[in-house]
């Protein structure tokens, strides 16, 4: 059985620009601000940059396919940084310690 790769070691995410970087800012303050359940669905997000849902779905699904977020519900969907995001942003940060942040946020 292969072990699975830890994502200390994992190949590290692609640099960020624009919206995409907008996007991840917000996010990540706000779950350092614990402000998290007040602000990251999609229109919440959307409403902070200034866009129109429907029309920013495409760059959220752009940031997940690079490993930055989930998006999850399907009829209030809500945006979650990914385990590999959190530990990018904070280097000290365990796989467990990230996943228990993740935890946190779902709760």
């Amino acid at each position: 059985m292969a072990k699975k790769q830890s994502s200390k070691t994992a190949k590290p995410l692609p640099p960020l620009r624009g919206v995409g970087k907008q996007v991840l800012d917000f996010v990540m303050n706000n779950v350092a601000l614990t402000s998290y359940g007040e602000c990251c669905s999609v229109e919440g997000i959307a409403e902070h940059l200034g866009r129109t849902p429907g029309r920013f779905l495409p760059t959220l699904r752009k940031l997940a396919e690079q490993g930055y977020i989930t998006i999850e519900g399907d009829t209030y969907p809500w945006v979650y940084p990914t385990v590999a995001a959190l530990e990018q942003q904070d280097k000290t940060l365990t796989q467990k310690q990230a996943e228990a942040i993740l935890a946190r946020l779902r709760a």
